[in-house]
């Protein structure tokens, strides 16, 4: 019985990592959602016209 304990910190060590990456893959979700949200109110805005760029729309 003298595996036990190094069994049990590598299940915990093992248990920590997989949450750890659960949870930047939620993160890096959130935070690309967020961008690709903000990139279509911005160009909304720009369809729209209630933001002028004439770099790119020149009249």
């Amino acid at each position: 019985m003298t595996g036990q304990p190094e069994r049990d910190n590598f299940k915990n060590y093992g248990a920590f990592l997989a949450d750890s990456l659960w949870k930047a893959s939620v993160y890096s979700v959130l935070a690309y959602s967020f961008i690709l949200l903000l990139l279509v109110v911005v160009g909304a805005a720009v369809w729209v016209g209630a933001v002028s760029v004439p770099e790119f729309h020149p009249r």
